[in-house]
């Protein structure tokens, strides 16, 4: 997803001398990540969980657009831990029209990018986002390959920060060659749209190029396809790191277009770490021929997009953190108003971060305080807490009822409740209900699934029940899934799902 470029602005050179001072001070920084299996670990081998968002314009505009302010905004209100920028190879070396200083006030920029990580104990993903096809200065934007000065950038942007521990490279955007075969080891790229012919070094002459400076930083590595596609990482095609290189992550670009995410994606997930580098939807249909979504479409595919990732406890970061970029998360850049897709990705970052880790028995009271034995709410992407019922709750007659305390909190809405550390083996999951609002049959209906398994279709709690302000208990056996996760996910089709309460025993 990448905006028309816009006019370019100058730097003034006080900036410059500001941001290359930060760099040399001495600050704060995040534990150095290395690749572990498929986990990502910190230097005290505790396993870390990546979330952020993108924020974009470095790639189009010599100075980007409100880097300051949004890049503090994502970490200290949305509490994202990894944010990409997309960067390109012309501006970092002063090629691109408008620049006149050898590319020095965008390296600052990139520079200060990096300061307010270290000094914030955060990780910024550097990402080679537009390339020139061999021309410095011509053809600037993405492209099917990297191309030679793509490793002439590398070489410099890695050992700029080589070993910074705030810091991730991610080589190329979105390959998409013609064989897997080309996309690793380079070759000779011809474009179809310009006919414009260029060597390419491949994946693994830019993982060679960064190594060769000595850094050792994480690399994230895209796929094919527009960086979608890994099943060719499990088919002999997967890069080779040096001995002391901190690891390889792969990548993968998740759209609503984009289908076949099991056998294109979670194939490589056994193996090696993976980052979902761009996701969103909106209701503007992107590419052409893309599905168009209204914003309940953008709702559904939001919450079940961060349930699926949950489930494989993939890293990921939103595109795009920009008030134009789409699909936008912001729709400003003065109060950073969430968008649809936003304010779902917004909540998973500030409700989990590392999603909790699941022992024994869950018993959560929905919406509501810590009732025993019933846990305060937790674990949940989105929906809005209720306020409390105050009348009477009926539950005689009701098989397995939680306290009647549980019954009075709900949370409404659509959502996703995501549980992890779950043992193996089946599991009984129970769901409790209590409709307060409606008295009329069919005002309230709602879909559920459980681990992406349809569990409750046009639910209505009322007819259900048989009288308004009544318990219901719904009981399924299920399995969680191999990496020992269960998600219960509700979705709205007349006003809003609730629930009240979640036990798994």
């Amino acid at each position: 997803m990448k905006p028309t470029p816009h006019p370019r602005t100058r730097f003034a050179m006080s900036i410059l001398a500001l941001a290359l001072g930060l760099l040399g001070t001495t600050q704060a920084a995040p534990l150095q990540l290395h690749v572990d299996g498929n986990k990502i670990k910190d230097s005290n081998n505790n396993i870390v969980r990546l979330q952020g968002a993108n924020i974009p314009s470095l790639e189009w505009h010599n100075t980007g657009e409100n880097i300051v302010g949004s890049q503090t905004h994502l970490r200290d209100v949305w509490k994202a831990n990894l944010i990409r920028f997309p960067l390109s190879q012309d501006r970092w070396f002063g090629h691109a029209p408008g620049q006149s200083d050898g590319g020095a006030a965008y390296r600052a920029v990139v520079d200060g990018i990096v300061s307010r990580a270290s000094a914030g104990n955060y990780y910024v993903l550097l990402d080679l986002h537009w390339s020139n096809k061999g021309v410095w200065g011509s053809n600037i934007a993405q492209a099917v390959m990297p191309d030679m000065n793509s490793v002439i950038f590398w070489t410099d942007c890695a050992n700029r920060y080589k070993n910074n521990p705030a810091v991730l490279f991610d080589l190329y955007n979105e390959p998409h060659p013609s064989t897997w075969e080309v996309w690793r080891n380079g070759g000779t790229v011809t474009e179809s749209a310009s006919g414009i012919t260029y060597t390419s070094p491949g994946m693994q002459g830019l993982l060679n190029a960064v190594r060769a400076t000595g850094a050792n930083n994480v690399v994230v590595v895209g796929g094919m396809a527009y960086a979608f596609d890994l099943s060719g990482i499990m088919n002999g095609y997967a890069l080779t790191d040096t001995s002391s290189g901190k690891g390889i992550v792969y990548a993968s670009h998740i759209y609503p277009w984009k289908n076949n995410l099991d056998a294109k994606v979670t194939v490589a997930a056994a193996s090696h770490p993976i980052l979902i580098g761009e996701c969103g939807a909106d209701t503007n249909p992107e590419p052409v021929g893309g599905p168009v979504l209204d914003t309940q479409g953008v709702i559904n595919w939001s919450n079940n997009h961060i349930a699926w990732m949950n489930s494989h406890g993939y890293h990921w970061t939103g595109w795009a953190f920009h008030k134009s970029a789409g699909p936008k998360m912001i729709s400003d850049f003065t109060n950073y108003t969430p968008t649809t897709w936003g304010q779902i990705a917004k909540n998973q970052m500030v409700t989990a971060t590392l999603p909790p880790q699941t022992t024994g028995l869950v018993k959560v009271n929905a919406g509501g305080t810590a009732t025993s034995p019933f846990a305060a709410d937790s674990n949940y992407n989105a929906g809005a807490a209720s306020t409390p019922w105050s009348g009477a709750i009926v539950t005689t007659g009701v098989s397995n009822p939680a306290p009647v305390a549980v019954y009075r909190s709900q949370r409404a809405g659509n959502m996703t409740y995501t549980f992890n550390g779950i043992s193996p083996g089946p599991k009984v999951v129970r769901l409790h209900f209590c409709e307060n609002t409606y008295n009329t049959v069919g005002s309230r209906r709602f879909n559920v699934s459980i681990n992406a398994n349809p569990k409750l279709t046009n639910f209505d709690i009322r007819a259900t029940a048989g009288a308004i302000n009544k318990a219901n208990v719904q009981q399924f056996t299920v399995y969680p899934s191999s990496t020992g996760v269960i998600y219960i996910t509700f979705t709205g089709v007349t006003g809003a799902a609730i629930v009240n309460g979640i036990e798994i025993n």
